[in-house]
């Protein structure tokens, strides 16, 4: 067998154990990407490999790791070997190393030339925990808190999941916009808290082809609340249904100008010298255009720029941005909002507001 083949049946090896490595798969690619380089330079035979001793420093979980009493070096049982090798600007550190560090032993197994990563003796798998079950108590928005039933009505337009939290209970909201007959209908069948995350399971309904409903505008909605929420929350719609939630807001604040269906400006915040405009946009790729315009919209414009919001369509992402305070101060000043189609790159969904008027809505920390 030549060397090649030697170091081939190594690596072979080396990726059938290399799934047992405990911490992080990211880590495993990293670890296995080093090696395979390492062993390719390894196939030139007697060639000189032009790799130097480079003095690096450890650090993990933010503390510094020392490789051994002599800088610069690690011993590895029987000799202090470089701690880090430097070739073509890329640093190389011992596997041994590296997986001590993290808490796990290295064995080498001559039979079939693996080098085999697993947890250290002793050590007990940390098992996920178990799925529970959430009590789950629906009401009506009329017997809710008033901030829920703000919340409701404010939110009745818009096809949206979110969250309120109240003293000991949070409260999950489900509103499904206009609808233009009846026959639409949203309900929640279950909320089970995977150890990780809190999943609410929701059931759209739909009139069926033909079916005879009534010909009113309605805004089907449903409202349950459930023990204090301790970890995030998640919607999730039954078959192919996506529910949409707000990124980056709990839920949403009241909403001081519906500029579109898609765009809606919460009261700005005025701290100092600077008025910070708030809302939220559901767009695609989530990104949200705005300049401000002199002479009531028609002058030039005075300042423009672009923000990404937290999440795009079909979620809502929240946004917020930066102006000087004094742009609201009588100075015929608009601001305009806009997003810019992907494909055609031309503007849509084009508004303007008076920063004099939506300054009046201004919250002072």
């Amino acid at each position: 067998m030549t060397r090649k083949e030697r170091w081939k049946r190594m690596i072979g090896g080396f990726a059938r154990n290399v799934k047992k490595l405990i911490p992080d798969p990211k880590f495993v690619a990293g670890v296995l990407v080093g090696v395979l380089s390492v062993v390719g330079v390894g196939f030139s035979g007697s060639q000189t490999v032009p790799a130097a001793v480079n003095q690096v420093q450890f650090v993990l979980h933010g503390d510094k790791i020392q490789p051994s009493d002599r800088p610069g070096y690690y011993f590895n049982g029987r000799a202090y070997v470089p701690a880090a090798l430097s070739l073509s600007g890329t640093n190389y550190v011992p596997l041994r190393f590296v997986a001590e560090s993290l808490g796990l032993k290295v064995a080498w197994d001559q039979a079939t030339r693996s080098i085999i990563l697993d947890a250290p003796a002793g050590a007990t798998p940390v098992e996920p925990e178990p799925e529970k079950q959430l009590p789950l108590k629906k009401i009506s928005v009329t017997e809710a808190p008033p901030a829920v039933r703000e919340l409701a009505q404010h939110s009745r337009e818009l096809e949206l999941a979110q969250t309120i939290t109240l003293g000991d209970q949070t409260y999950l909201l489900v509103t499904r916009g206009m609808k233009p007959t009846g026959g639409y209908g949203v309900d929640i069948e279950s909320v089970v808290d995977t150890g990780d995350e809190i999943v609410v399971k929701v059931k759209y309904r739909n009139p069926a082809p033909g079916a005879a409903v009534t010909q009113v505008i309605t805004y089907p909605c449903v409202l349950a609340a459930i023990p204090k929420a301790e970890r995030p929350v998640r919607f999730q719609g039954t078959g192919d249904v996506y529910v949409p939630q707000l990124q980056g807001l709990e839920h949403l604040d009241p909403v001081v100008a519906e500029l579109t269906p898609n765009l809606k400006l919460f009261a700005p915040v005025v701290k100092g010298s600077e008025l910070t405009v708030r809302g939220a946009v559901r767009v695609w790729e989530g990104t949200l255009n705005w300049e401000v315009l002199a002479d009531g919209g028609a002058g030039a414009v005075v300042r423009r720029g672009e923000v990404q919001a937290a999440g795009g369509a079909p979620d809502w992402g929240y946004f917020s941005f930066s102006l000087p305070a004094g742009y609201a101060r009588g100075d015929n000043l608009f601001l305009r909002l806009f997003c810019t189609s992907p494909k055609a790159g031309f503007e849509c969904g084009v508004v303007e507001v008076s920063l004099d008027t939506y300054a009046t809505y201004a919250e002072r920390p």
